[in-house]
């Protein structure tokens, strides 16, 4: 290793093909997977109960204010700081882009940066 930082362990071969190793390595078990997968299916049930205008207008307005946050403050601010801000709107940036559920934002650019060495 020479010290240095590894985020993601390499796959470790078995009878299964290293995937029973590679879910328990991961911290997830099939259980775990269970309200993963329900909070996905949720949205089906507009099937049954209809959908607004308003909620079709809020729901897209809610997509691209959380991309930009992504795109803007997680890809471009906090992994590459290809601009500088106020304190104010680093935390708006990072508020945003949580909501976003795809991690913090230390975690977003740690994880970017690594994805670029």
């Amino acid at each position: 290793m020479n010290g240095e930082i590894v985020l993601v362990d390499p796959p470790i071969v078995d009878g299964d093909g290293g995937q029973a190793v590679a879910l328990a390595r991961s911290g997830w078990s099939k259980l775990s997977v269970v309200p993963f997968v329900i909070f996905h299916a949720m949205p089906l049930l507009v099937i049954f109960t209809g959908v607004t205008s308003r909620a079709v207008v809020i729901a897209l307005v809610t997509y691209f204010v959380r991309l930009l946050a992504i795109t803007g403050g997680y890809h471009r601010y906090f992994s590459h700081r290809t601009y500088r801000t106020g304190r104010v709107r680093q935390f708006l940036l990072a508020f945003v882009g949580v909501t976003a559920v795809q991690r913090g934002p230390l975690w977003w650019a740690g994880n970017h940066r690594a994805h670029h060495r």
